[in-house]
């Protein structure tokens, strides 16, 4: 078996249209990875007058998410090293998916302790769960072998994350991450690391 790194030009030609399916599958994935989050923000006002939850009960259920993100970074990431991205995205869009329907029926439950401690654990493991996402987005663009791909996907990632940052400064966002995270941005390296700064 020939082990040269030369690419014959038809192999090529087919690499570059499989890494744009890539990518706009990236982009749709992600997008519903957001549009996930935000559900919750959306029904909230309505779920408060129909539980009777409070502020700071609508407080935990929110932030429950984040506390999973960003403690589920490390265990996601050693995840996707030791089984591959296509097998931790795939479990991780299962799941979140999954705990994102379950978030609909706790309508069903009897009390409102019952539901607000049913949400906050829906919330945490959809937390968990999404946490792989952004690290595997950045593993399989890193396996791209067009150098300038990689970085212009990097950049375009930097920029959502930057965005994010702005758009979610209102709700207690560190700008001193946000500018740490523009720092590797600018220097075209994009990774984990700034990602989990942000969140």
């Amino acid at each position: 078996m020939d082990m040269s790194r030369t690419a014959n030009p038809a192999d090529a030609a087919t690499r570059t249209k499989v890494r744009y399916a890539i990518l706009l599958l990236i982009f749709l994935i992600t997008t519903l990875n957001y549009a996930d989050r935000a559900t919750l923000s959306v029904t909230g006002s309505a779920m408060r007058t129909a539980f009777s939850f409070d502020a700071i009960r609508m407080g935990y259920i929110f932030s429950a998410f984040s506390w999973a993100y960003v403690l589920s970074q490390l265990p996601a990431g050693w995840l996707l090293d030791r089984f591959g991205a296509r097998r931790v995205y795939a479990a991780s869009i299962f799941l979140w998916s999954l705990f994102t329907l379950l978030q609909s029926s706790i309508g069903l439950l009897g009390s409102v302790g019952a539901a607000v401690t049913a949400l906050f654990v829906l919330r945490f493991a959809m937390g968990a769960a999404e946490s792989p996402a952004f690290p595997a987005n950045a593993k399989v663009v890193a396996s791209f072998p067009d150098q300038r791909t990689r970085h212009r996907v990097g950049h375009l990632q930097c920029g959502a994350i930057l965005r994010r940052g702005r758009v979610h400064a209102a709700d207690g966002v560190d700008h001193s991450r946000v500018r740490l995270a523009g720092g590797l941005c600018r220097d075209g390296r994009a990774g984990a690391g700034a990602r989990l700064h942000v969140a």
